[in-house]
């Protein structure tokens, strides 16, 4: 299985992502991945290979845009910490590499009580890794029954707080009836000694009690969330904690656009060159010369789905595809962004 990019290279910093683990145990109801495949056949991903090849330089056809040591994000799919990893191993064989290259990444789980335990705590030790932990607060529990409970978490991010690069809280997805339940935790992150939090907003194929359609999706306004993310965010401050947010529309509001939370860290530098920078920095970032290459655009090719949008694809380049696909997006809407100005 190699390192892969793909439509999620147009608004994040970290496209370039892998797993080590197909299906997830976790069984989270909320779980995203489950719109597309199973996640109850749970397989291991030998990537050891790949992820080699990726650390010493060499790019395939999805990666070749990228020309410097973009951090990997580790678990985009499937947790790379869930139970069946006691058997198979599979990252700890990564972790292995990751540890003995100091190669940064930035790795998502729901379970980082693994983490504390050996091997896995000498390798992480040693690792240049910002650590995310999906935990909301504990009325996620009953929604997560495949995973450790909030306060199992809370207490493993305490542990680790200082033996990793940085730990941030993904508070994804987020619900609004969950509200005040989150701001009651986020003192609680602080004394753990974490970073910030990320955020954005729950999306389903279903409609749910507040959500309207939005493409083939369906997804709270940003009339809902909007005061509820101001708040938190205000709270996030006063507890000395960084807020990250990565709602279309509601970018803006973070204390950085790279919403994984490394603002600050010189070894992780992020793609800049997309969607979210072109809209918002007041000094629109420029494409390298690798992203100039005509045979750089293979991450839009899952855009469109049909070989007709697949073969228009053909002979550009990254940045010729981030423009064309980007369009008015590119273009801050002015008036979206005064209406949700804090």
């Amino acid at each position: 299985m190699p390192i892969n990019c793909g439509i999620q290279c147009m608004t994040c910093d970290y496209p370039i992502h892998f797993d080590t683990y197909k299906g997830c145990s976790h069984a989270c109801k909320y779980c995203f991945v489950k719109q597309k495949y199973t996640i109850h056949n749970i397989e291991p991903i030998h990537t050891t290979k790949s992820l080699e090849n990726f650390v010493n330089g060499k790019r395939n056809f999805e990666t070749k845009w990228c020309d410097w040591n973009i951090p990997l994000h580790w678990g985009g799919n499937s947790d790379p910490f869930q139970e069946c990893e006691r058997e198979y191993k599979c990252s700890l064989d990564c972790l292995k590499i990751l540890a003995k290259t100091k190669y940064p990444f930035i790795v998502s789980t729901k379970n980082p009580v693994m983490l504390t335990e050996e091997p896995y705590l000498s390798l992480i030790k040693e690792c240049r890794c910002v650590l995310q932990i999906s935990m909301a607060c504990s009325k996620y529990d009953k929604l997560e029954a495949g995973a450790p409970t909030f306060a199992e978490r809370l207490k493993a991010a305490d542990f680790l707080s200082d033996k990793v690069t940085r730990i941030i809280a993904r508070v994804r997805p987020y619900f609004p009836d969950c509200h005040k339940e989150i701001l009651k935790v986020i003192p609680e992150y602080a004394k753990a000694g974490i970073y910030g939090i990320s955020i954005s907003g729950f999306v389903s194929k279903k409609k749910q009690k507040g959500m309207k359609r939005y493409g083939g999706n369906y997804a709270f306004s940003n009339e809902i969330l909007a005061p509820k993310f101001r708040e938190i965010k205000q709270l996030c401050h006063e507890n000395n904690l960084k807020f990250f947010c990565c709602e279309d529309g509601l970018e803006h509001w973070s204390d950085s656009l790279t919403c994984c939370g490394t603002m600050g860290l010189d070894d992780f530098i992020p793609n800049k060159y997309n969607i979210s920078h072109l809209s918002y920095d007041d000094i629109p970032p420029e494409p390298t010369e690798a992203m100039k290459a005509k045979d750089t655009f293979q991450p839009f090719k899952c855009i469109g789905q049909s070989q007709a949008w697949a073969l228009k694809c053909n002979g550009k380049s990254f940045a010729d595809l981030m423009i064309e696909c980007g369009g008015d997006r590119i273009i801050p809407n002015r008036e979206n962004i005064d209406r949700y100005k804090e």
